[in-house]
């Protein structure tokens, strides 16, 4: 019987192993993709995507993963989608492929967040003890004259930096007195101005 030289079975053997190892990996090659957030406002909010679809909303700064996996080897790009309010965020390490061998997961994104440089901001407050079904008026510099009936507001107009500011009841609700505090001061070229507040009683 005429036998067969070992060195012609290599290229075969080969073949198998690179076919069984590739079938064995691919349904468990799956990374996740996430990182750091830090210097978020209290109250603020970020929207994050990667490679531009989908939409990670975060709300406090930590740790953050992206939901769902990505295969090992495909590439990934996180970026903001929506910046917070009085806020700039950039991103570090936010680009690259994921990786095929250990570490699997790609955990070293950095999102940083500061203050904004900004020309124009809000006049926004918070509200406390109205009646359930009441309003009650708001000016600001004794026009722009806003109803409130919820437990927030914000003048739709934007005020330029070095604008004074000055929130006053122009009509109270019905059996009840409403207060002003924190309410006047100057539209700051950084951030936003402290919360006014309105208690009612």
């Amino acid at each position: 019987m005429k036998s067969v030289s070992p060195a012609l079975h290599w290229p075969v053997i080969l073949s198998l192993l690179v076919l069984f190892f590739a079938g064995c990996g691919s349904s468990a090659e799956q990374r996740t993709v996430g990182g750091t957030l830090s210097g978020l406002f209290d109250s603020a909010t970020i929207s994050l995507q990667n490679n531009g679809v989908g939409s990670l909303v975060i709300k406090e700064n930590g740790s953050f993963i992206f939901s769902g996996t990505v295969a090992a080897g495909s590439p990934y790009n996180v970026t903001v989608a929506t910046q917070p309010l009085g806020q700039v965020c950039t991103v570090t390490n936010g680009s690259g492929t994921l990786p095929l061998v250990s570490p699997l997961n790609v955990t070293n994104i950095s999102v940083v967040c500061i203050a904004s440089l900004t020309s124009e901001n809000e006049v926004f407050g918070a509200v406390t003890g109205l009646g359930t079904g009441l309003s009650v008026t708001l000016l600001n510099n004794g026009t722009d004259a806003l109803e409130v009936d919820d437990e927030g507001f914000v003048f739709p107009v934007l005020y330029s930096s070095g604008t004074a500011y000055s929130v006053t009841v122009s009509v109270q609700p019905p059996g009840q007195t409403c207060v002003v505090t924190n309410g006047s001061g100057v539209i700051p070229a950084v951030g936003a101005i402290p919360a006014v507040l309105l208690t009612c009683s």
